[in-house]
């Protein structure tokens, strides 16, 4: 029972985790992609 609970705590972390941590990162991509757009405008 123990090891069957551990095992699907571990899929659900291991699906979730990864997943926002690509959210973030795409994130971050995209805002400072934005940030590099602004200033090649303004020069």
């Amino acid at each position: 029972m123990t090891t069957v609970g551990k095992t699907k705590r571990d899929n659900i972390l291991n699906g979730v985790i990864p997943c926002y941590f690509l959210g973030t990162i795409q994130k971050l991509y995209s805002n400072l992609t934005q940030n590099i757009e602004s200033l090649r405008y303004k020069t």
